[in-house]
């Protein structure tokens, strides 16, 4: 079984086919810089909502490209233990660190790297989005890849759904106390 670490890498940003490197190095300065201060009022409202429990940009870096190219490539050559190693790592991470920077490309390669027959990782972004859908929304960066990648919404759908069952079901079940206690009084 594989127990060593691997070491993650980041992802710089990919310069526009046919523009020359000023105009590239422009708009990807200007378009990071506004997705930047995006982030940073989207955080800045999350952290005021949320009672400051939110990860730092230290904790939030490195990020996990090579953990789901890990498991991408134990799953096609079939180490399961190393597919749930990588499998688990993801999750503690993307738990703690979903506000990061990085995180839609993340799902990106999530996405473009596992067969769609394959839930592990993507179950666990699917349920992260959907717990934090009202952060993720407002980046115009999602929202484009939510169109890019309809497994992803249908994923959110999903999650959603049976949330909504399970409260369906636990507040139909309070009624129901509610409503013997309400019989019992009635009958004193």
């Amino acid at each position: 079984m594989y127990s060593l670490d691997y070491q993650d890498e980041q992802r710089g940003n990919v310069e526009a086919a046919g523009s020359s490197d000023a105009e590239a190095s422009n708009a990807s300065n200007s378009d990071a810089t506004v997705a930047s201060a995006k982030r940073e009022v989207l955080a800045e409202t999350l952290v005021n909502n949320s009672g400051g429990n939110v990860p730092s940009q230290e904790d939030s870096q490195p990020t996990l490209f090579s953990t789901v190219r890990v498991y991408a490539i134990a799953d096609k050559y079939n180490v399961q233990s190393l597919k749930d190693f990588a499998q688990e790592r993801f999750g503690r991470w993307a738990r703690s660190n979903w506000p990061c920077e990085d995180f839609t490309a993340i799902i990106r390669e999530v996405f473009s790297s596992t067969p769609s027959s394959d839930r592990g990782l993507r179950d666990i972004v699917s349920g992260t989005v959907a717990d934090h859908l009202g952060f993720f929304i407002r980046i115009d960066e999602f929202r484009e890849l939510v169109e890019d990648v309809g497994e992803l919404g249908l994923g959110m759908l999903d999650k959603f759904t049976i949330r909504h069952t399970e409260e369906k079901s636990a507040l139909l079940s309070q009624i129901k106390v509610l409503e013997a206690k309400i019989a019992l009084y009635q009958l004193r």
